[in-house]
């Protein structure tokens, strides 16, 4: 998660609670065969890279991840998960499925209603037609000023979690100030 969040410059905290959730959401069907670990984390990866390039909030990257775990632990999509959540956060994404199913926006819509699109069955090739909807599948890296400020946040945390846990000279000093201070 760490290389993911400096790679595509996203929030590691962000990125560690959406992991969290999506894993167990994603767990039954993981366990059940319907989609194997590796296909999770390859979805995770494109929805994380897709956040950082189009400099998502935190909050439309949780909404993004959120509707995704709650469209693999169902197992079916439903037109509100895909229109009302992650549509929003994520634009074009209905018309990305519906081109990665090879249908129509129309003959997907009617698919949803039928309850036809299985998760398991879609969201791999969704996550692969995305990165090529927003020209990012060769992108290592993306370098902008919101993943600038990310990774700076997340050096911050970093730092802290270095000072909570470290025994080393420098978090001893530290702490040994802190409490003369207060």
């Amino acid at each position: 998660l760490a290389k993911t969040a400096d790679d595509y410059g996203v929030s590691i905290q962000t990125l560690t609670q959406s992991y969290i959730g999506f894993y167990a959401g994603a767990k039954n069907a993981i366990e059940s065969g319907k989609i194997s670990a590796i296909q999770i984390q390859e979805i995770f990866e494109s929805v994380a890279k897709a956040s950082g390039a189009l400099g998502l909030s935190q909050e439309r990257q949780e909404g993004a991840f959120l509707a995704i775990q709650q469209m693999i632990s169902k197992g079916n999509i439903q037109a509100e998960e895909l229109r009302g959540q992650l549509s929003e956060r994520l634009p074009g994404a209905f018309g990305i499925l519906a081109k990665s199913m090879g249908v129509t926006e129309i003959e997907l819509n009617k698919l949803l209603k039928d309850g036809k699109v299985l998760a398991a069955e879609v969201l791999p090739a969704f996550a692969k037609e995305l990165e090529k909807a927003y020209g990012i599948e060769n992108l290592n890296r993306v370098e902008t000023l919101n993943a600038s400020v990310s990774r700076l946040g997340n050096s911050w945390v970093e730092f802290v979690e270095a000072l909570n846990s470290g025994n080393g000279l420098f978090s001893q000093g530290i702490t040994l100030l802190i409490d003369k201070l207060a």
